[in-house]
C-alpha cells in the first residue's frame, strides 16, 4: 500500500480533528452522517482516519465551505495570524510540511504549491464577488425603500 506523504496526513488530522471538535465523533451514525455528507467513501472512513489514504480535494472544498474555513486554512493549517484551524491542537509538524512544499522538492508537491497558489487567488476574488454582491443587494434595498 502507497503512504501518504506527511502533507496529506497533516490535512486528514485537521479534518478528523473538525469530525471531533463538530460532535459527529459522538453521534450514533457519526461516520456514516459525515461520509455523506462530504462525499467521503464510507468504507474507507477509516483509512482516512488512520492517515493511509489522502481525503479527496472534492471533499475538502465541502468541508471548508460547512466549516466556513478557507481552502488554504484547511490545506496548510493556518488562519491569516499563523494560529492553528484546531485550536490547542500542535500544528508545527503541518506548518513543517507547508514548507517544503514552498522549496519545491518535485514534480508533485510543484504542482500543489501552484494549485495552492490557485486556490488562494480564487478565495480572494470570491471575497471581492461577495463584496460586489452585497452592494448590490444594498442598493437594490435602497431603491425599494424610495418607491414605498
Amino acid at each position: 500500500m502507497k503512504k501518504i506523504s506527511s502533507f496529506e496526513c497533516a490535512i486528514n488530522q485537521r479534518v478528523m480533528d473538525l469530525f471531533k471538535d463538530n460532535g459527529y465523533e459522538e453521534m450514533r451514525a457519526g461516520k456514516t452522517v459525515f461520509s455523506e455528507q462530504f462525499n467521503l467513501d464510507k468504507s474507507n472512513f477509516s483509512k482516512y482516519s488512520n492517515m493511509e489514504r489522502p481525503i479527496p480535494l472534492e471533499s475538502l472544498v465541502l468541508i471548508s465551505n460547512k466549516f466556513n474555513i478557507s481552502l488554504d486554512e484547511l490545506i496548510k493549517g493556518g488562519d491569516s495570524k499563523g494560529q492553528s484551524v484546531s485550536a490547542g491542537r500542535d500544528m508545527s509538524g503541518v506548518n513543517q510540511a507547508g514548507r517544503d512544499i514552498s522549496t519545491g522538492g518535485g514534480d508533485c508537491e510543484q504542482k500543489l504549491a501552484a494549485a495552492l497558489k490557485e486556490i488562494t487567488h480564487l478565495n480572494k476574488e470570491i471575497g471581492h464577488l461577495n463584496e460586489r454582491l452585497q452592494d448590490k443587494e444594498d442598493m437594490i434595498a435602497l431603491l425599494k425603500g424610495r418607491k414605498d
